[in-house]
């Protein structure tokens, strides 16, 4: 859990400098950690490995756009 925490601190550093560090990689966790139990539970159209990766990214790119729009202001 340490070395999952510790990569994910990484990303946060390069990508919002600014973002409270460990609360930003624990949202990210929680987030994906979610995206990955409601595809699980068959809440997600998991028609195509390609239908599942495009929502996924497009729940990621979403959140993560919220971040950096908010940052910018």
């Amino acid at each position: 859990v340490a070395a999952i925490q510790e990569y994910l601190n990484s990303i946060v550093r390069q990508a919002f400098p600014s973002a409270d560090e460990e609360a930003m990689a624990i949202a990210t966790w929680g987030m994906v950690h979610g995206l990955a139990f409601l595809h699980l539970d068959g809440k997600l159209d998991a028609s195509s490995d390609a239908v599942v990766a495009d929502r996924i990214r497009a729940a990621v790119a979403a959140m993560l756009g919220v971040v950096t729009a908010g940052q910018r202001g």
